[in-house]
């Protein structure tokens, strides 16, 4: 999975907040943009400190800075877009976003487990679990993407993009939920599922004996 994929909010920070600070300046106040400043040079600091291993981020085994030592980028891109969708927000209250974003976690997330274990997407196990995963939060994202075009040109309502992003948001949820319940348990040295819940969920329901 790829930093996009994992957290597609990355670019609901660099898309939308970049266009409501030039379009809707004054939604802004001066601590908004503080905030801004400071989050965009963390996020950049992150980047700059592995610029010399940028080359081998996506093939490194671990030994070497990898990928994954790029999470860090997450924590101020995540804020950033949660600052854009607030901005965006206009008349929206958070406890209607809120929902949106609860009703598609209780639906999206089940419909997605229950989809790849019966439907096996591009062969199924672990390499076909994960493209299904990938190219589906980029389809969602260009359908987030389009539906904030429709509502600027005032074709759709604005409750269709807060409902978009919010199954965006849901997609790398159901990615992360069939790595504990379907491959954690076949990692060798970790990732146990630890959670007493959790486990009886999985020894009782699911109970898959044999991963290829």
């Amino acid at each position: 999975m790829s930093l996009v994929a994992v957290s597609p909010l990355i670019i609901i920070a660099l898309v939308v907040l970049p266009i409501l600070l030039w379009r809707r300046p004054g939604r802004f106040t001066t601590a908004d943009r503080q905030i801004i400043l400071f989050l965009v040079v963390v996020g950049i600091a992150v980047w700059v400190a592995y610029l010399r291993s940028m080359h081998g981020l996506n093939t490194s085994n671990g030994i070497v800075p990898d990928i994954r030592y790029l999470t860090p980028f997450y924590l101020p891109a995540g804020i950033l877009a949660i600052l854009a969708i607030h901005k965006l927000a206009g008349d929206i209250s958070a406890k209607t976003i809120a929902m949106y974003g609860m009703l598609s976690v209780l639906l999206t997330t089940p419909l997605l487990i229950l989809f790849i274990m019966i439907f096996q997407p591009y062969g199924g196990a672990y390499l076909g679990y994960t493209i299904f995963f990938s190219r589906l939060t980029y389809i969602i994202l260009g359908a987030v993407l389009v539906t904030l075009i429709l509502q600027a040109l005032g074709i759709v309502k604005i409750k269709w993009t807060f409902v978009t992003i919010a199954v965006l948001v849901t997609i790398p949820l159901g990615w992360q939920i069939m790595m504990l319940f379907l491959y954690s348990i076949a990692k060798f040295n970790g990732y146990e599922l630890w959670i007493p819940l959790v486990e009886t969920f999985y020894a009782n329901v699911i109970g898959i004996s044999y991963l290829s």
